[in-house]
């Protein structure tokens, strides 16, 4: 028996953008448990609809949605013996595959800050492993330091004030 149902609609404005709106019903109670209505442009469907998929996923289980996510990672190609490794980024089900180096020199060890606006990575790019600050909206990146001895996967603070 099913104990919740989710109906939905998706309509295209006059001024072009999309409409989206869902219901999420309790199926014993007969009560509505929660809803919403989006307005997007064409090319923030697939936003909205893991938006959506958030929302019920939360209501329903009492965790935070996942499908609104990205995942930040190296990506390798080319022969073994001319690898490039590049920073990338997608959302969390393959879609949106987003390049932030261009593979040139050896990428290792992304991590998201906790508001998920930057990320910080390990590169060799002058020849010594050195820790970058990238802002992923405008592609701004700063060298955080040059530590001397090894230097293995960064991270930020909790508050994601310190790397």
């Amino acid at each position: 028996n099913a104990q919740a149902l989710v109906t939905g609609s998706v309509s295209k404005e006059a001024d072009g953008r999309i409409r989206a709106q869902y219901r999420l019903w309790d199926t014993f109670a007969g009560q509505q448990m929660s809803g919403e209505q989006f307005f997007a442009n064409d090319a923030n469907q697939r936003r909205v609809a893991h938006i959506i998929a958030d929302a019920i996923y939360e209501r329903l289980t009492g965790e935070k949605g996942y499908f609104d996510t990205r995942v930040v990672f190296i990506d390798e190609s080319g022969a073994k013996n001319a690898r490039k490794k590049r920073l990338a980024i997608m959302d969390q089900d393959g879609a949106n595959v987003r390049y932030l180096s261009d593979g040139r020199s050896i990428v290792l060890t992304p991590r998201f800050s906790p508001n998920r606006q930057e990320i910080t990575y390990m590169s060799y790019e002058s020849g010594q492993p050195r820790v970058y600050l990238l802002q992923i909206e405008t592609g701004q990146r700063e060298l955080v330091g040059n530590f001397p001895g090894m230097t293995f996967a960064p991270r930020f603070s909790p508050d994601g004030q310190k790397v």
